[in-house]
């Protein structure tokens, strides 16, 4: 790219690859555009929770709820964007209406295209990605190996 001043178009499966190597990144889906920017999917099955919220059972007693769901909860595919997962020290540091899950820090990258510090979370079979939120408080020790909590509003979840 900096050789020939071109843009070049990079497709893989490896989304933290991706991060890494390129200035922007857009998710396809179904031969649709999900959205730019990083982000987790969520594949269905989905069930219904609650009025107004299904969930997808991610491991053990450990649901990701979400909002709005559409009629096709077989094959629907929820999405939810890094900067809407946010890594909390304790349950004091939930804000009312979110949901908290506990998984494992699998690693901390910087990204050069945001400059922010992301953070890939599995619980399960699933990798969310958050960010460290910069002008809050971060937990002050963070390795990979350890259990973290991740909040988020399943409001903020959209549908594909």
């Amino acid at each position: 790219r900096q050789q020939w001043g071109t843009t070049l178009v990079v497709t893989s499966h490896d989304a933290e690859w991706l991060a890494d190597i390129c200035e922007d990144v857009s998710y396809l889906f179904r031969g649709r555009i999900l959205g730019d920017g990083p982000q987790t999917l969520v594949f269905g099955p989905w069930e219904k929770q609650a009025p107004g919220l299904v969930r997808k059972n991610l491991a053990g007693d450990q649901y990701f709820l979400a909002a709005r769901a559409p009629q096709d909860l077989d094959s629907a595919v929820a999405a939810i964007a890094a900067d809407q997962l946010r890594i909390c020290d304790g349950p004091q540091q939930i804000p009312d209406g979110h949901q908290c899950l506990e998984g494992l820090l699998l690693r901390l990258a910087y990204e050069q295209t945001t400059r922010r510090t992301s953070a890939a979370v599995q619980i399960g079979g699933t990798v969310l990605k958050a960010f460290l939120d910069q002008a809050g408080s971060p937990p002050t020790t963070l390795m990979p190996g350890q259990k973290v909590r991740l909040a988020y509003d399943p409001e903020a979840v959209r549908w594909y």
